[in-house]
């Protein structure tokens, strides 16, 4: 299990970039919040479902959004907020083969928004 900030970090800023869009100053600021030493029992292929979805959500939020002279391309923390409030969710209603009771319960402990 590698879930962590920096590997989260690290794999948004790179399909962000993929996809033609950048990062605004400060937008990774509401991955801060999540306690990643709460999620450390999670399953790879758990951990594979979190970060796909979020990634994929953040993206399309970007996409479906008609860029202005003020942020040109940019996923705002707004964004990730809305993406980790929609992973929740998302999360919260897949069964037990794709995440566990005890990782949503986990999830739900780490992230505040989720």
């Amino acid at each position: 299990m590698n879930l962590n900030r920096l590997g989260i970090e690290n794999e948004v800023t790179s399909a962000i970039s993929q996809a033609g869009f950048t990062l605004a100053p400060g937008a990774m600021k509401p991955i801060g919040q999540i306690d990643f030493a709460k999620l450390v029992a999670i399953h790879d292929h758990e951990e594979h479902f979190l970060r796909t979805t979020f990634i994929k959500t953040l993206i399309g939020l970007r996409q479906g959004r008609t860029s202005t002279p003020f942020d040109a391309g940019q996923i705002t923390a707004d964004d990730v907020e809305t993406a980790l409030l929609m992973l929740g969710t998302a999360s919260a209603r897949q069964g037990e083969q794709t995440l566990s009771k005890q990782t949503k319960s986990s999830i739900r402990d780490a992230c505040g928004f989720c």
